[in-house]
């Protein structure tokens, strides 16, 4: 199996690392200045990432991570210091995830049936005729 990493932010202070470690999933698991980052074969952080997606529903958000944990081509230890690439997008990101979460828990905490459906097209006759009938020639 392959190794992967992702990246697991929240626009609140959440308790993902202790829950990680209560369920005992066999990860790396990385606190950062934005987050938590997870590392581990595919399966265990899928399952991972299911269980997090299920305790904490839309205030995590999950991204795929390049790199592992320490790897040198990225770490700021290895590079002297500094903001990481890619740190300021991430940021920014972060900052739009309250607005995202709000949008997401409209649309799933009602049933399905209150939720409004989309009219239906006109048809390309239907749309000639309005406009002849709309503008002057």
């Amino acid at each position: 199996m392959s190794k992967i990493t992702k990246i697991i932010v929240s626009p609140y202070y959440l308790p993902i690392i202790p829950k990680l470690y209560e369920k005992g999933f066999d990860l790396i698991i990385k606190e950062t200045c934005y987050g938590v980052m997870i590392s581990g074969e595919e399966k265990d952080v899928k399952d991972a990432v299911d269980f997090l997606r299920k305790e904490f529903k839309n205030s995590v958000f999950i991204k795929d991570r390049g790199f592992p944990p320490g790897e040198k081509v990225r770490c700021r230890a290895d590079r002297g210091g500094g903001g990481r690439p890619g740190f300021h997008q991430l940021e920014y990101e972060i900052s739009m995830l309250p607005n995202i979460e709000k949008a997401l828990n409209e649309i799933y905490k009602s049933d399905k049936k209150t939720i409004k459906k989309k009219k239906k097209r006109i048809g390309i006759d239907k749309l000639q005729s309005i406009i002849k009938e709309n503008v002057p020639l």
